[in-house]
């Protein structure tokens, strides 16, 4: 039990009955010989009461009994009465126990000598006990193992309580192979090699895979369904509303007003330009509308444009299927609707224009058309004039109207006007009726059509002309379908016009816009012809076409499914051939990658069930089941040739030696240095090394050396030299043979030196590959180390020995973590749990400070809880970084030492003082420390300390700001307006990380 100091902060209260904080020696045996010969006491007294309840038999009962309340003391009189052997029987005190009452009591007994042999074995065999583990307790508390300073010697003392030193381990990582299109189904051997060159310099270091992988292209990146279908809506309306205005008498309007546009972003690259004005139309293939854009912002650098249209489109539009069409190929007016009782004339003249109006005699009847067509020797009127042989034709004169007149000479008795409703003739006695009129004037009462009145020309004299039949209807059937009609135009089509081409139609009558589709089209050799989704809203010749529009651009994530990739833990993956989806079995890794426009991030998962492998999909469901919560469709790839890489290069065979039956442990030396270690579960370490040894052609296998249940098995086990190199032992008997100990594969590179190397800096493989085509590398290498330092090995060896093999106090489970080879430091606290079941956390500190990687996770949570009592739950944390900066002002005799080295000195000392291998969860750092540091190093007569604290981001003279995300400390404590100390909590570790210059400041001054 511990509280927090009131006057210490910093410091932990320890309420302990035992090992107070401040004892020299830490004490593992919580009694001595009186403690066990009353143990042994209790423990005989239930076997010889004879015919007592069961519960009044049991060791529990009488333990402390006279502790408690004297109501609830057991029946001492009636277990007298019951017991055989007298000298066993509970003596009843005079008086309730104590603690120090209780404790003389237990020294009287084991004092006294009796003439019972029988209890007096008892009393040798409880001295004994009490020798045992006080001698076991010295062998946890080795001094020796204090003093040493040689990592052999250290290596040695150890072995004595059955421990070796942890390895070095090689770096780890999982890596997503990419294969190349159309190699189907093929199997990756294990060493696949890949390179990486250190940017500062140095040897290239080599990694590759330590395992088989049956693999598919369909595998390398799979998909959601619909991961590239975006459904949600385009919203178009802001929520404001357009301001209705006024009415001419200064009224508020009263009809309702319009929905403001809002501004969306389409994607728009660099070489398109948007401007204010553009006629545009918003389609989703089948609906359209046409508007003009208002307002635009482009970015070039991201190639998107926000653009706010003057209306607001009606209809459903979806993020997916809408695009916004705009940049016409041509802007043209239709020739005018063709009518089924036009005819068409053939004449001699060719001075006639369309919209002009002439006189047709046919028969006994002279009337006033309209031509609606003029092309070479041809006209096309409106009149059926087909059942007539005799017509002929008279141009009428054209007159223009100022300011709204349309004044003739005085002989003019008629004009004719082009109006919505037909040719009218506005007559003299028209004019007449008109009182303001002159008398050359003629006012017709409705607007023309267009600005011209016909006269007819009484000199001008009729020509003769041959009626051809009319013009057939273009494209029928589709006419019929689509209840619209053919619209025409003159000349060549735009190049690339097709079915399916959108056109942005302005009424010129009042300028509306309408967004028509080519629904189908004929191109004749003078003409062209189009049959549009819908009806125009003004005739033809009165429409003016802007199209066919050509750039299509896609709503900004139009592509990008935003919802969920998986719903507790289930995925569904398409287009997954059925010879890739029967590789992906439960225990698979998988790589989840998001990627986003800013950031990509990536998560290894396991395959925990596949539900089904039905139709080219792929539906199962993932362990973590709460792993990518709420990642979207859109961003997400499943790469499922998934492979875990380690640190080291595959080299060829080498001979061990000779096997000899008449030796029962036989040993020899590999002299190779640097032998990779890679992780495995079967090893205490974490880590077996990365070897293939035969005997005589039959692969052995490999079992840790202080495993006893290895002996006699056919295993081989290893030890590290001093030098570096490896001992193997094998723990049977070997068959005697001539060279035939052999070492079949064995690859070399292990260290910290292959950690945090940064993710994707692996891209292809070292030697090109058949078969694979590029590499990911999502997540940086972790779990390099080199063998367990002096500093280590000085806890570790003990604690081992004090948990004996077993998770039972949080001490153990730290122990039990930090002899894993890439685990530097373990906290461990329990948390809160439903039930009997037990919570444990464990802070981790991978060596070299890298992350923790998923291996590292499983290995562990494999190994400890393992050794835990049933029903333990194991979960891992990461620890948290306080970085430090330190700046220093030293001074010095310049005129004996040199000012970079002393400057050099100083920056190493405080780098190995400040280390993460020489700090600890919680523990508080004071500048006291930067001092203490300093007076070390040879030549530095003073030194003051400049600078303090954890960097820039942090201003620990004020409270934590709400939003800060990076880990705060404890506690702060300052002197005279500086930092003094900095109290970290129980997961955190303040240190100087490694292969920052920049957060040491050293300053070498001359003290003369």
């Amino acid at each position: 039990m511990t509280d927090f100091h009131a006057d210490r902060p910093d410091k932990l209260r320890d309420l302990t009955r035992w090992n107070r904080a401040g004892l020299s020696r830490f004490e593992y045996v919580d009694g001595d010989a009186s403690v066990w010969l009353e143990e042994l006491r209790i423990a005989l007294l239930g076997h010889y009461m004879r015919g007592a309840p069961a519960e009044t038999r049991m060791p529990e009962a009488w333990r402390d009994a006279f502790l408690r309340d004297p109501v609830d003391w057991p029946d001492a009189m009636a277990a007298k009465a019951q017991v055989v052997w007298q000298r066993l029987a509970p003596e009843l005190p005079p008086v309730q126990d104590t603690r120090g009452r209780r404790n003389t009591r237990l020294l009287e007994q084991y004092d006294t000598q009796t003439e019972d042999y029988a209890w007096e074995i008892m009393r040798a065999f409880a001295r004994a006990s009490h020798v045992l583990l006080g001698t076991l307790d010295a062998y946890t508390n080795e001094g020796y193992l204090r003093t040493a300073t040689q990592w052999d010697n250290l290596r040695r003392l150890a072995s004595m309580v059955n421990y070796q030193p942890t390895p070095p381990a090689s770096a780890t990582s999982t890596v997503a192979l990419q294969l190349k299109q159309g190699s189907g189904l093929v199997e990756i051997a294990p060493g696949l090699a890949m390179k990486y060159t250190p940017a500062e310099g140095g040897a290239p270091l080599i990694f590759e895979t330590h395992e088989k992988i049956a693999a598919h292209p369909d595998l390398s990146a799979a998909r959601t369904e619909d991961w590239n279908v975006n459904a949600e809506r385009l919203s178009f309306a802001s929520g404001k509303v357009k301001d209705a205005g006024q009415n001419p008498q200064g009224m508020r309007r009263a009809e309702t007003p319009e929905p403001a546009p809002r501004a969306i972003t389409w994607h728009c690259p660099q070489k398109q330009t948007l401007a204010p004005g553009d006629l545009v139309v918003v389609s989703d293939g089948a609906l359209g509308h046409a508007s003009v854009i208002a307002k635009v912002a482009q970015n070039e650098v991201e190639e998107t444009a926000r653009v706010v249209l003057t209306d607001v489109p009606s209809g459903d539009f979806t993020h997916h299927s809408t695009r916004l069409w705009r940049q016409p190929l041509d802007v043209r007016v239709a020739l005018p609707e063709t009518k089924p009782s036009k005819s068409i004339l053939k004449t001699d003249a060719s001075s006639y224009l369309a919209g002009d109006l002439v006189r047709v005699t046919f028969g006994r009847e002279t009337d006033t058309f309209e031509v609606l067509e003029a092309s070479g020797d041809e006209l096309v009127v409106d009149a059926d004039l087909a059942a007539y042989a005799d017509v002929q034709i008279t141009p009428m004169v054209a007159y223009s109207a100022t300011k709204g007149d349309y004044i003739a000479d005085e002989a003019i008795t008629t004009m004719y006007f082009k109006m919505r409703s037909g040719i009218r003739a506005v007559d003299a006695r028209d004019r007449r009726s008109v009182p303001y009129a002159k008398s050359n004037q003629f006012v017709p009462d409705e607007t023309p059509r267009d600005a011209k009145g016909y006269v007819i020309d009484k000199t001008m004299r009729p020509t003769k002309v041959a009626v051809k039949p009319a013009k057939p209807e273009v494209l029928p059937e589709t006419q019929k379908k689509l209840g619209a009609k053919t619209v025409s135009f003159a000349g060549k089509p735009p190049k690339g016009l097709a079915e399916g081409d959108w056109f942005a139609v302005r009424d010129l009558t009042n300028n509306s816009l309408s967004a028509l589709q080519v629904a189908a089209m004929r191109v004749g050799s003078d003409a062209y012809h189009l049959v549009l989704s819908r009806e125009l809203t003004a005739a033809p010749e009165e429409s003016e076409f802007h199209g066919p529009l050509q750039a299509a651009l896609p709503a900004l994530n139009h592509d990008r499914n935003p919802e969920a990739a998986l719903q507790g833990g289930q995925v569904t993956l398409e287009a997954i051939a059925p010879e890739a989806s029967q590789l992906v079995k439960p225990g698979r890794k998988m790589i989840i990658t998001r990627t986003r426009a800013d950031r990509s991030e990536s998560l290894l998962v396991t395959v925990a069930e596949v539900i089904s492998r039905a139709a080219s999909k792929l539906e199962m469901v993932i362990d973590p089941i709460d792993a990518a919560r709420g990642w979207a469709k859109g961003d997400t790839t499943f790469q499922l040739n998934a492979v875990e890489i380690s640190h080291g290069e595959t080299k060829g065979a080498k001979l061990l030696g000779s096997g000899d039956g008449e030796r029962s442990r036989q040993s020899f030396t590999f002299a190779i240095k640097n032998v990779s270690l890679v992780p495995s579960a079967v090893s205490e370490t974490g880590v077996v090394p990365a070897l293939d040894v035969v005997v005589d052609d039959t692969l052995w296998r490999y079992r840790d050396y202080i495993d006893a249940s290895a002996e006699g098995t056919r295993a081989w086990s290893t030890t590290l030299q001093d030098d570096g190199t490896l001992v193997v032992h094998f723990r049977r008997r070997l068959v005697t043979g001539q060279n035939n100990i052999r070492i079949l594969r064995h690859r070399v590179g292990a260290g910290v030196i292959g950690s945090n190397i940064p993710a994707f800096s692996f891209e292809k493989p070292l030697k090109k590959d058949r078969f694979v085509e590029a590499i990911v590398q999502p997540f940086p290498t972790a779990g390099g180390a080199d063998r367990e330092p002096v500093s280590k090995l000085r806890v570790s060896a003990p604690a081992r020995l004090s948990a004996n093999g077993r998770a039972v106090s949080l001490q153990d489970f730290e122990g039990l973590a930090v002899r894993h080879a890439s685990v530097l430091q373990a906290h461990a606290e329990e948390r809160p749990a439903p039930g009997a079941t037990r919570m444990v956390q464990l802070t981790l500190a991978p060596v070299g400070g890298g992350a923790i990687t998923q291996t590292l996770e499983n290995d562990l949570r494999a190994a400890i809880l393992g050794k835990a009592v049933p029903g333990t739950s194991l979960f891992f944390k990461p620890y948290e970084t306080l970085p430090l900066n330190i700046g220093v002002r030293v001074r010095a005799d310049l005129t004996v030492h040199d000012r970079s080295e002393l400057k050099a000195a100083a920056e190493e000392k405080l780098t190995q003082t400040f280390s993460i291998e020489a700090r600890r969860f919680g523990q508080t750092t004071y500048v006291s420390e930067v001092l203490a540091a300093l007076e070390t190093v040879a030549g530095i007569e003073t030194a003051l300390t400049t600078r303090f604290d954890l960097g820039d981001a942090y201003d620990l003279l004020k409270p934590k700001p709400a939003h800060f995300t990076r880990p705060w400390p404890r506690n702060v404590a300052t002197r005279d307006g500086a930092v003094a100390a900095i109290y970290a909590t129980d997961h955190q570790i303040a240190f100087l990380p490694p292969g920052d210059a920049t957060r040491i400041a050293v300053v070498v001054e001359d003290i003369r």
